[in-house]
C-alpha cells in the first residue's frame, strides 16, 4: 500500500474540522483584536469561484426552522491556498471581514465594488487594497485585491496567531488526462506514383495506375 493511500486511510484525521478550525479561530482572533469584537458570527465556507480569492455575501444563509434569522457567509477559495503562505490567506479573510463591517456599520456600496470607506478601514488594520495586488494599485474599484503592510497591525497580530494555527489543507490540482479519438479514418499510399488515399482499417485498395495494393501509411502495411 502507498504512503499516500496510508495516510488517505487514518481514521484518526478530520479534514473538515482541521479546515475549518483555523479559519473560525482567525476570525474570533481577527475579530476581537480589530473590531472589537463587534461583528456578528458569520459562516465561513469553501468555494471555487472564478479568480476570486475570497468574497463576502450578506445574509446569504437563513436558518431552516427559523426563516427570520440570517448569516453572512465569507468565502475562501482553496484553489489560491497553493504557493501563498498562511499570513496571506488569513489577510483575505480580513479583507472580507472588512467588508462584513461595512455591511453592518458602515455605508455598503453597490454589489462588487470597493469604496473609499472600505479602503481606509484597510489601511487602518495594515492592509493596502491594490487592484494590482502590487503597490502603486488603485485603491478603489470593482476588482480589488491588496497587499500586507510590513509592521502594520495585522501583520504583527497574525504572526503571532499562526504559530498555533496553521492551515493544513490546500486545493489539489487534478491531472486531466486527455484520451485521443480514434481515427475514423487512415492514410494509403502507393509506393509507386505516391498516389495517395483515404479509408478504414484493414482495407484493400489498389493503385489504379500501377496495379499495386496500396499499403497503411500509418506506420506498417495494410492488412489483408
Amino acid at each position: 500500500m502507498s504512503e499516500l493511500c496510508i495516510v488517505r486511510c487514518n481514521k484518526n484525521m478530520n479534514p473538515t474540522e482541521e479546515t475549518y478550525k483555523p479559519l473560525t479561530a482567525a476570525y474570533d482572533f481577527l475579530n476581537k483584536e480589530l473590531f472589537d469584537s463587534k461583528l456578528p458570527t458569520c459562516l465561513i465556507t469553501m468555494q471555487r469561484k472564478g479568480k476570486a480569492k475570497g468574497y463576502f455575501h450578506a445574509e446569504s444563509f437563513e436558518t431552516r426552522k427559523k426563516q427570520d434569522i440570517k448569516i453572512h457567509e465569507i468565502a475562501l477559495n482553496p484553489t489560491y491556498f497553493k504557493d501563498r503562505t498562511d499570513d496571506n490567506i488569513f489577510s483575505t479573510l480580513l479583507h472580507e471581514m472588512v467588508h462584513l463591517w461595512q455591511e453592518e456599520n458602515g455605508s455598503a456600496p453597490r454589489i462588487n465594488y470597493h469604496n473609499r470607506e472600505w479602503s481606509n478601514k484597510m489601511q487602518e488594520f495594515g492592509l493596502m487594497p491594490s487592484n494590482t495586488g502590487q503597490e502603486g494599485g488603485r485603491k478603489t474599484g470593482r476588482s480589488m485585491s491588496h497587499y500586507i503592510l510590513q509592521g502594520g497591525k495585522f501583520d504583527a497580530l497574525i504572526k503571532k496567531f499562526i504559530e498555533n494555527n496553521a492551515i493544513l489543507y490546500q486545493d489539489r490540482p487534478v491531472l486531466k488526462i486527455t484520451v485521443s479519438k480514434k481515427k475514423n479514418k487512415i492514410k494509403y499510399i502507393c509506393q509507386k506514383c505516391l498516389l495517395k488515399a483515404w479509408g478504414k482499417a484493414n482495407m484493400k485498395l489498389v493503385c489504379g495506375t500501377d496495379n499495386v495494393e496500396l499499403v497503411s501509411a500509418e506506420g506498417g502495411e495494410s492488412e489483408k
